[in-house]
């Protein structure tokens, strides 16, 4: 269970760093979404 833990922690704090610096270079953005192949993905949960 560590080893998903620290995953997630990883997931998280890669997402809200690219998050960070895509809002301060594009202020107009206010939402971001992620999507694989082709869909948005809404549910994060495995």
């Amino acid at each position: 269970m560590r080893y998903l833990n620290n995953t997630i922690a990883f997931q998280i704090v890669v997402k809200r760093a690219m998050e960070a610096t895509i809002k301060r270079n594009f202020p107009k953005i206010k939402r971001i979404d992620y999507e694989i192949d082709g869909k948005i993905v809404e549910d994060w949960d495995a």
